[in-house]
């Protein structure tokens, strides 16, 4: 028996395998708003050595993280957070999965451990039904703004 392998990645804006993985995943899912294009930019107009001083030193984060499955990208987000008051939000990308439960337990774990957050928000599309089930038994519901549900965990003291 062969055990599926799971990883997150966060997308390199160096690295061409990435690159393509996620314009695949974004024909796949029809996804208008491209972040390839945005990596791509990125590339092309920041030296690399540069970017990742800017990354490191930047009070600021973002960062898109995906979800990958036998080489192929199954979900992702962004994250965007403040690493000196330790708050980050996590946009999911706008796609129609039966299930983000994999995607959410491995991006919070990423988000409370490895960034060192002490609130997550998760912003979530109100018609997206399983998600909001699965989150408000485990996130403070913070209600409806443009069709989208915030919620809130605070790090476990």
């Amino acid at each position: 028996m062969v055990l599926s392998k799971e990883k997150l990645f966060i997308a390199d804006p160096y690295n061409d395998t990435h690159i393509k993985a996620i314009i695949n995943f974004e024909k796949e899912n029809n996804i208008e708003k491209k972040i390839s294009e945005e990596l791509e930019r990125i590339k092309s107009s920041t030296p690399r050595k540069q970017y990742i001083e800017n990354v490191e030193n930047s009070n600021d984060l973002s960062l898109y993280i995906y979800l990958e499955e036998e080489n192929k990208i199954k979900d992702g987000c962004f994250i965007q957070g403040v690493k000196d008051i330790k708050k980050c939000k996590i946009v999911f990308a706008p796609i129609h999965t039966l299930s983000r439960k994999k995607m959410i337990r491995l991006v919070e774990k990423y988000a409370f451990k490895i960034l060192g957050m002490e609130e997550v928000f998760l912003e979530v599309d109100q018609r997206d039904k399983t998600t909001i089930t699965y989150l408000e038994s485990r996130y403070e519901n913070l209600g409806e703004d443009n069709e989208k549900i915030l919620f809130l965990k605070e790090k476990k003291k």
